[in-house]
């Protein structure tokens, strides 16, 4: 008896050595529609497509004008912004303020006296 101990095998070689039909299909490869052959762009099409907008947002900033422009729209638009946060927020503290106020008095104003206050509690 010689046999010899294998050392690794996947579970479907394991499978067919023994003689049992395997289960999972194979992989079909997965066709590439729109023939980049992976990932990598061809040069001809990077210069087409990516090549001239690169250019284009480099001159941009390098403009001076058209970064004074920017700037001054950027300005404008954070403070327009903080604008209306400030006025969807003014009246929830408007009456955060106001209710706490009402709450104080009602408190303070008119204090029950203790017998009243007993009767009140739910669990005496």
């Amino acid at each position: 008896m010689s046999e010899q101990p294998q050392q690794s095998g996947s579970s479907s070689n394991v499978a067919t050595q023994l003689g049992y039909p395997t289960r999972t299909k194979p992989r079909v490869q997965d066709t590439d529609y729109y023939g980049n052959k992976g990932i990598v762009l061809p040069y001809q099409t990077y210069q087409k497509t990516i090549g001239p907008q690169l250019i284009f947002n480099q001159e941009l900033k390098d403009n001076k004008d058209y970064q004074k422009i920017r700037e001054q729209l950027l300005a404008k638009r954070n403070e327009l912004l903080a604008q209306s946060r400030q006025q969807s927020y003014a009246p929830l503290m408007d009456l955060i303020g106001r209710n706490k106020d009402i709450q104080f008095k009602k408190m303070w104003s008119n204090k029950p006296s203790f017998e009243e206050w007993k009767k009140s509690r739910k669990n005496p």
